[in-house]
């Protein structure tokens, strides 16, 4: 009586894949400064003037300071007043 050996086969084991959907991408609402300045095409210097002159609207969220998009797109639907002279 011999000893039986039993050989066994090892299947390579494939990764299982999850489909995780993408998360949703929510529309902009707001900007920080520096983001409405590289909207803007400025610098972060020019959205505090603009925004000292009153000239583009914002919103205090506790301590931050941020711009509502559709400040932005009123800011640039306004005629300039440095156009005019």
């Amino acid at each position: 009586m011999g000893i039986e050996c039993r050989r066994r086969e090892f299947r390579e084991r494939q990764p299982i894949l999850l489909q995780v959907p993408a998360p949703a991408v929510l529309p902009r609402k707001a900007y920080t400064i520096e983001e409405a300045a590289e909207v803007l095409d400025g610098g972060r210097n020019t959205i505090m003037r603009l925004i000292e002159e009153k000239r583009l609207r914002t919103v205090r969220c506790g301590k931050r300071v941020i711009i509502p998009v559709v400040a932005v797109d009123d800011f640039l639907a306004a005629p300039n007043p440095e156009d005019t002279g």
